[in-house]
């Protein structure tokens, strides 16, 4: 992100940003397993609707911030889900 500033600054036309993923998706090593996304996917609800999660919510704080300040970063230094094992029919 701060290179991304700084090439706005510069003079470069950004027009956009995608962040990867936006919502859980499937992986082929790992099926739907960990979830990833800025949005959580209820998979066993046929109608897959979508929740903000937390990647959601830290995204949120680096675009305000417009910056990854030193507090997120030590408040999110290891992602929850990290080492959390699938459950079958997520």
């Amino acid at each position: 992100m701060l290179r991304l500033a700084k090439e706005i600054d510069d003079g470069l036309d950004i027009r956009g940003h995608y962040h990867w993923s936006l919502m859980d998706n499937f992986e082929w090593a790992a099926g739907y397993c960990p979830r990833f996304g800025l949005y959580r996917v209820n998979f066993g609800n046929p109608l897959r609707p979508r929740t903000e999660g937390l990647g959601g919510h830290v995204y949120q704080e680096i675009i305000q911030a417009n910056t990854v300040a030193p507090s997120l970063v030590s408040r999110y230094s290891t992602f929850p889900s990290a080492g959390l094992t699938c459950r079958s029919g997520l």
